[in-house]
């Protein structure tokens, strides 16, 4: 027979596992009546890079959905602010693109964490990592549209300042062959302004993924009148040839003589003529050596003289003419 304390303690256990049983029912009688909502949020991925690496991959703007189920009451509380979504990046080596696991962190209590259930639109993502570079190259000049008309560039354009630092990728940084800043210029002697600058590779097209330190330079370029020559034959003007005598021949050592100048000023210039020459010695050989005036706007004359001979010879007097023949009567 059972003793009184063997039935007590059967009684006892049964009583807890009534307790628990019943502890149960409610348990899950209150899950069944909570109000379950289900939030889908689209938020940005979040990398965290190490020193001297730049993303490629994903981009800056990249997205993933993730949505969170859980009751009203916590999941109504969540804002985009809460949540973070961010690659497993430990394994991911610089310039090997690879799939990295997301993992979505939320700022709420671990007590609530429990009762929320999280769903990420993809597990992975693809990583591309490169090692950052720096490099520091100097700033051609490159005018838009040329140089103006009639202008020819004096000395070497300026830029300021002369060098530029070129950040980014390794494999993007080595493709840089040069640096241009363009720039417009006007017709006038000195012309200065802001200019941009574009990183070129050896192809001349721009090359993406590379920040330029600083992206635009200072750019002063002075211009002067275009110089052109131009041979001009010499025209020798004279005076004081007597009525008796005329010019046999009139030559002139040189010919011609280069005029340097805009190619406006010698646009027009066919010929340039002496001073007037005074004939001293008629009839007969005169030379003289005679200055020559430059032409206005013009830069030089060469040279800046010439020797004129002008041979003169006196003009025979006409002979009266005989006078007519009588004719014979008949």
């Amino acid at each position: 027979m059972q003793t009184r304390d063997q039935l007590g303690s059967r009684h006892n256990w049964v009583m807890r596992l009534a307790s628990l049983l019943l502890a149960t029912l409610m348990f899950m009688f209150v899950r069944t009546q909570e109000n379950v909502v289900t939030e889908s949020f689209t938020l940005p991925i979040y990398m965290k890079l190490p020193v001297g690496q730049k993303r490629i991959e994903p981009r800056a703007d990249a997205t993933v959905k993730v949505t969170i189920e859980g009751p009203a009451e916590i999941v109504d509380r969540l804002e985009v602010t809460d949540l973070k979504v961010e690659p497993d990046i430990s394994g991911i080596q610089p310039g090997r693109p690879a799939l990295a696991p997301l993992k979505v962190t939320v700022d709420r209590p671990p007590r609530e964490l429990k009762r929320l259930d999280i769903r990420l639109a993809r597990p992975t993502i693809r990583v591309h990592l490169e090692s950052e570079a720096q490099r520091t190259m100097p700033v051609a000049t490159e005018f838009i549209g040329g140089v103006p008309s009639g202008w020819a560039v004096e000395g070497l354009p300026a830029a300021k300042p002369p060098q530029v630092q070129i950040i980014g990728p390794q494999n993007a940084v080595d493709k840089v062959a040069r640096l241009v800043a363009s720039f417009q210029l006007q017709g006038q002697p000195v012309n200065e302004g802001v200019a941009s600058v574009r990183a070129l590779d050896k192809r001349g097209a721009e090359v993406p993924s590379v920040a330029l330190n600083p992206p635009q330079v200072q750019v002063k370029v002075t211009l002067g009148r275009r110089v052109v020559r131009r041979l001009v034959y010499v025209q020798p003007v004279w005076r004081g040839l007597p009525p008796d005598v005329r010019i046999q021949s009139v030559t002139v050592e040189p010919r011609q003589v280069v005029i340097r100048g805009s190619a406006d000023a010698l646009q027009d210039l066919d010929f340039i003529s002496t001073p007037p020459i005074t004939i001293t010695t008629a009839p007969g050989s005169f030379t003289a050596t005679v200055k020559l005036t430059r032409p206005e706007n013009t830069v030089s004359m060469t040279p800046d003289n010439v020797v004129v001979t002008i041979v003169t010879e006196k003009i025979a007097p006409e002979l009266p003419s005989a006078p007519p023949m009588p004719k014979p009567e008949e």
